[in-house]
């Protein structure tokens, strides 16, 4: 199988650490190792001993029984712990799928959710929000791409770039549809747990679905990316061997540091959770009245969910031209919309840094010098 590339990947990959100021990062500002040890000081002494083996290819039991309790109705038994969600989603997609099977995914979206579709093999019908409808999903629309062949309808909810959140009632007629075709859907959950008040985390596709598939990670919610440690949860078991099958060709396990700190993590979510949505809430209030502020400049949707918001420009302006002019100014990195294979004219903002507010004066500052101020 021969990818693309992954431009998404590749642009930070060439921006994300060369000294920029990042305002255009998916997460909340990363937690420390000190932080979780702060919470249980006993586990420093435990994580010293920690022997640097092989573990359990599907994730230590205890870590996924602590993962469970994100859920209302998995078993631990149903989960295999992954290095990252991306690889979550490449090896899940892989044990699923094969040539001629067509695929419905949300569009926009992170590249991984289509691109190793269309690398197998697939048809692909792009299931598309729009900011005219508040970045909602048409349902009527979805019922039009259904065909005889279709595999799995892919969801992104909380959404990335967009933080869209589908209502109860439309995740359900989600389950409903799928039902009557015996169709998967394949849920990338990551932003679950970030959801804003007064929104509360819809029910996981796991634990509505039969043939649901949900995607976690610690590197959203838990504010711990560096980690590289996400899953799959499902109730097919057949399919769920068949991702581990093929995991045996990609990382096999997971690293034992990782899987230790990922479950003193889960230990203390509620803390984290708290941490994280004090850091959003403040950041979120400063991003409403910037963007109110420069509405003959901007056009956006207030996000339901996450740390992100896909911001358009009014006046056909060109966000790739405006992005790279904003970098060489100010030396502020936001993240062009192509990079979601969109069309030109919007950008993804970040806001879930500690430094959010300082770096959107940074952006202010461009604004004025380039007389887009009012």
């Amino acid at each position: 199988m021969r990818m693309p590339l992954f431009t998404l990947e590749r642009f930070f990959a060439q921006y994300e650490h060369a000294g920029h100021l990042l305002l255009c990062a998916s997460g909340v500002e990363s937690l420390c190792v000190d932080d979780l040890f702060s919470w249980a000081s006993e586990a420093c002494e435990s994580f010293s001993r920690l022997p640097l083996g092989y573990i359990d290819v599907a994730g230590p039991e205890s870590l996924r029984t602590q993962i469970a309790s994100l859920y209302s109705n998995v078993s631990p038994d149903r989960f295999l712990v992954h290095t990252g969600a991306a690889e979550a989603i490449f090896n899940t997609l892989n044990a699923l799928l094969s040539p001629g099977d067509h695929v419905v995914v949300h569009y926009p979206c992170y590249g991984s959710l289509h691109h190793i579709a269309e690398a197998i093999g697939c048809e692909i019908s792009l299931w598309e929000a729009s900011p005219q409808t508040r970045w909602a999903l048409d349902p009527e629309a979805l019922k039009r791409m259904i065909r005889p062949n279709t595999k799995v309808i892919i969801v992104n909810v909380p959404h990335n770039p967009t933080g869209y959140v589908m209502p109860l009632a439309e995740w359900q007629a989600l389950v409903d549809l799928a039902r009557q075709s015996g169709i998967y859907i394949l849920a990338d959950e990551v932003y679950r747990f970030l959801e804003h008040a007064p929104l509360t985390p819809l029910p996981s596709m796991v634990d509505m679905y039969e043939r649901g598939i949900a995607i976690g990670s610690m590197s959203k919610a838990f504010a711990m990316p560096g980690l590289r440690l996400g899953w799959v949860a499902t109730q097919d078991t057949a399919l769920l061997n068949a991702i581990a099958a093929f995991k045996d060709y990609t990382s096999i396990c997971i690293n034992a540091p990782g899987a230790f700190l990922a479950e003193l993590a889960l230990v203390h979510k509620e803390t984290i959770f708290a941490r994280n949505h004090a850091i959003l809430d403040h950041n979120r209030q400063v991003l409403s009245d910037f963007l109110n502020a420069h509405r003959s400049t901007f056009n956006w949707v207030p996000p339901q969910a996450g740390a992100t918001v896909f911001v358009g420009l009014n006046a056909g302006q060109s966000s790739e031209r405006f992005c790279a002019q904003l970098l060489a100014q100010q030396n502020v990195l936001l993240l062009p919309s192509r990079y979601y294979d969109y069309p030109d004219g919007f950008f993804r903002l970040g806001f879930g840094a500690r430094n959010f507010p300082a770096v959107l004066q940074k952006l202010a500052a461009f604004l004025e010098s380039a007389h887009l101020s009012v």
